[in-house]
């Protein structure tokens, strides 16, 4: 999809993925709602995400994958990132780290974060 578009993306969980204009990913990123995710990449406001502001004018292409919920988001953010090791994410990069899922046991009905 190209950054123009943006405004079509759907508002459900799920991946997406920033593309240069060689298609090298730049970044990956999951989200809860990815249209608003990835509009608040293109606002105004970077100056508490400085690396953001350096990686926006080399994105020319945004992808998506739509979850279920967020815990698929996790897992599959996780997996493309190792897989691809995108030059802005700084985490989840190397085989030393990996991601937590708790869950909750001591509620009537667990919760999963």
């Amino acid at each position: 999809m190209d950054i123009k578009n943006i405004d079509m993306l759907p508002h459900k969980p799920g991946v997406y993925k920033f593309y240069d204009k060689n298609h090298k990913i730049l970044y990956v990123g999951k989200s809860i709602n990815l249209h608003n995710r990835v509009r608040s990449y293109f606002s105004d406001d970077l100056l508490d995400r400085p690396y953001v502001k350096q990686m926006i004018p080399l994105i020319s292409t945004v992808e998506i994958e739509e979850t279920n919920n967020e815990i698929e988001s996790l897992v599959l953010e996780s997996a493309l990132i190792k897989e691809h090791q995108p030059k802005y994410n700084s985490d989840l990069k190397d085989d030393k780290s990996y991601s937590w899922i708790y869950i909750s046991t001591k509620e009537q009905f667990p919760t999963v974060k």
